[in-house]
């Protein structure tokens, strides 16, 4: 993290009372252009930071809501310009009329020739997870991850890949519980060449690295997962998909089946992002065994059989319970029965003649 982005990120409760002062800009509205500019009235902090070729101003609308003006760094750099431009451009695409808060909501912007400086000015909910993660609780971390999820998910049906995702640009705001993807510099078009290395290549996964190939959403979602990973770990990410999994798999049961193939080599045999959402869902996960749990009851039952039908031990002791009388025993008992009565009958009768 660089110099610039250390200072954005300490801004966490901005003091209004060093701010530059009010200013007016006049900006289109995102979606609105034909309709000309319209007057935005922000009062500003003193300082500018720099991350790569823009500086930001964080600020505040007369609104109340934070926001963050963008201008390129050097009016006779070609590269600032361009980046700016592809922050509006992804902008305008992310602006669906309402207010996404999981992903930076472009307020206005002018981008013309003689616009000086050219400007954007977006909306700026939170403070990066690289200066407030430690401090986090339990839930506030299944907060962070399901919004993370959630975003992608918003990113997905614009067709948008972000490149970029890191704890720099994933804000969280702590009171309203929610968290905001910034900084669209570096992001793609599904489908678009991947022109280029990331901004963040220990953020990212393998096929995008090399910048061949084209972008894809199975991009963001491997950074996610390296995200993930670190929030519930404190571990920065390794290099190399083998490494991860190694790494996972020191990890506790719960992290391991949530993340499980996350890491693969290749893209294709990942998890969905929709699977893994729903392995982040507190309510889901309560209700079911979890599949390593059923597997492991699976093979303790299977060995508990084969114990008992080895097990050739009698039911009873033969030296203590006496064996049931077989059926030729029983016979030989009714036999003797028989002869006796005939006996006795004899010696009645017998007895009964003389007299």
């Amino acid at each position: 993290m660089d110099q610039g982005e250390k200072s954005v990120a300490e801004e966490r409760n901005p003091q209004w009372e060093h701010r530059d002062g009010r200013r007016r800009l006049m900006l289109y509205s995102p979606g609105h252009r034909a309709r000309g500019k319209v007057p935005r009235e922000v009062d500003f902090l003193r300082r500018t930071w720099q991350i790569g070729e823009l500086d930001y101003q964080v600020g505040q609308a007369v609104t109340g809501e934070r926001v963050v003006l963008l201008t390129p760094h050097s009016s006779t750099s070609t590269g600032g310009r361009k980046q700016l431009d592809r922050e509006i451009k992804f902008g305008n695409r992310l602006w669906l009329g309402t207010e996404p808060t999981m992903l930076a909501r472009l307020i206005g912007f002018d981008d013309d020739h003689d616009a000086d400086p050219p400007v954007a000015l977006f909306s700026h909910s939170g403070t990066p997870l690289a200066r407030t993660a430690a401090g986090l609780t339990t839930s506030d971390r299944m907060h962070v991850a399901q919004g993370l999820l959630t975003a992608l998910q918003q990113l997905s049906q614009a067709r948008v890949v972000h490149r970029a995702l890191s704890p720099d640009t994933v804000l969280w705001d702590g009171s309203q519980k929610s968290i905001q993807i910034t900084r669209f510099g570096q992001a793609a078009i599904l489908g678009e060449a991947r022109a280029g290395g990331p901004a963040f290549a220990s953020w990212s996964a393998p096929e995008q690295v090399g910048g061949t190939g084209q972008a894809a959403a199975d991009d963001d979602l491997y950074s996610a997962a390296l995200l993930l990973f670190w929030l519930y770990t404190g571990e920065q990410p390794a290099a190399g998909p083998a490494t991860m999994r190694e790494r996972l798999a020191l990890q506790d049961d719960e992290l391991r089946r949530r993340l499980d193939g996350m890491f693969s080599d290749e893209a294709a045999v990942r998890p969905s992002l929709e699977r893994l959402s729903r392995r982040w869902q507190p309510s889901i996960l309560a209700g079911r065994v979890p599949p390593r749990v059923d597997d492991e009851a699976r093979k303790e039952f299977a060995a508990l059989r084969e114990r008992q039908r080895a097990d050739v031990t009698p039911l009873f002791n033969p030296s203590v319970v006496a064996p049931a009388p077989t059926f030729s025993a029983a016979r030989k008992q009714r036999a003797a029965v028989l002869i006796a009565v005939v006996i006795i009958v004899v010696i009645v009768v017998g007895l009964m003649g003389g007299l």
